[in-house]
């Protein structure tokens, strides 16, 4: 199978460093004439519109909710039904349990994409392995939404989780900051991704905040802070955070692995030809394209010196079926990857 139509049957839209079309999803029990004292779900969030409009989304017995208040709060609409989410919605990362965590946030800024409302929330969509970030925006008081955006696909099927979500009031620029875990071989490291986007959340780009690999603990939390200075992005109490701007982003999630290809075919003696920036420790795993529940670690922090290098996985392949497969390189630093399919 060509590695377009692998990536077809992933069957969802990207949003980093491409345009988007997408359809609507108007939601079920839409209700707007009867308000009611709005009480707490399991998981919510609210945001501020304009007119003393509140908005709030929230997750209650697997699925997400939509609702708003013209009276700063007093009193909400009924609840609109706009996501179900998969059967399982929370999982263990790293003896941690995380559930979906739903954000919002409106458009203020004046601008071409005023008063959209935005949803974000991560979810076992792709995999119970496999946390990934989604975004819904709606134009309409949340009457009607796009379907689920994946902001967050990456080969390896890592997760990523724990979204918050903020728009600048000036410019209408959107900003999603969330643990991001790609760059780690196992559970026990993170990232701090800020994806921004300034055309509506049609494009988003990505950039790591973070100078160094963190260990991933319960204290960390990505926050979003609007300040006199500008939108803040703070992650661990103990630290201060930083500003979303280039000036904040690091050098980190940049791979010193240069791959010979991006595509391998499956022979019997396959030799991986990769290049090193620097000497480094490499770790590298086989995972498939379509079945994030599928990890094979073929090496582990094993050293390699700077220059040109390779990597036989003739008997890696021995015992494993035919099938189209993902090798991911890992050095510390960041990832790259190639694709591994059938003769």
């Amino acid at each position: 199978m060509k590695v377009l139509q692998l990536l077809a049957l992933i069957g969802l839209p990207f949003l980093v460093h491409a345009q988007v079309s997408f359809g609507f999803n108007t939601g079920v029990g839409i209700g707007f004439n009867a308000p009611e004292t709005f009480k707490p779900a399991t998981k919510y969030s609210t945001c501020s519109g304009q007119d003393q409009i509140k908005y709030s989304v929230f997750q209650t017995e697997g699925k997400l909710y939509f609702k708003h208040s013209r009276n700063q709060g007093l009193n909400w609409t009924d609840s609109t039904l706009v996501y179900i989410l998969p059967s399982a919605s929370s999982t263990m990362v790293n003896n941690r349990r995380i559930d979906t965590e739903p954000r919002v946030a409106c458009d203020l800024s004046g601008g071409p994409y005023n008063k959209r409302i935005y949803m974000v929330w991560s979810d076992l969509k792709n995999g119970k392995s496999n946390l990934d970030v989604f975004l819904m925006f709606s134009d309409d008081e949340g009457r009607q939404w796009t379907e689920p955006l994946l902001l967050s696909y990456h080969p390896n099927h890592k997760h990523q989780f724990l979204p918050d979500i903020l728009v600048d009031p000036k410019t209408g620029s959107v900003y999603v900051l969330y643990l991001d875990q790609q760059n780690f071989l196992n559970e026990t490291g993170c990232d701090v991704q800020l994806a921004s986007s300034t055309n509506g959340g049609l494009k988003f780009d990505l950039h790591i905040l973070n100078e160094e690999a963190m260990k991933f603990s319960g204290s960390l939390l990505p926050k979003l802070v609007q300040r006199a200075e500008g939108i803040s992005a703070n992650w661990n109490p103990k630290i201060r955070g930083k500003y979303v701007d280039e000036s904040s982003v690091s050098e980190r999630g940049k791979s010193g692995i240069v791959l010979e290809k991006k595509s391998f075919t499956n022979t019997k003696d396959l030799n991986i030809a990769f290049e090193l920036q620097n000497d480094s420790k490499i770790s590298v795993e086989l995972s498939k394209p379509l079945d994030a529940g599928f990890h094979k670690i073929v090496l582990k922090q094993k050293k390699y010196t700077k220059g040109k290098n390779s990597l036989n996985l003739a008997s890696t392949f021995l015992h494993l079926p035919e099938d189209n497969y993902i090798i991911t390189f890992y050095d510390g630093q960041g990832n790259t990857f190639a694709w591994i399919i059938p003769e």
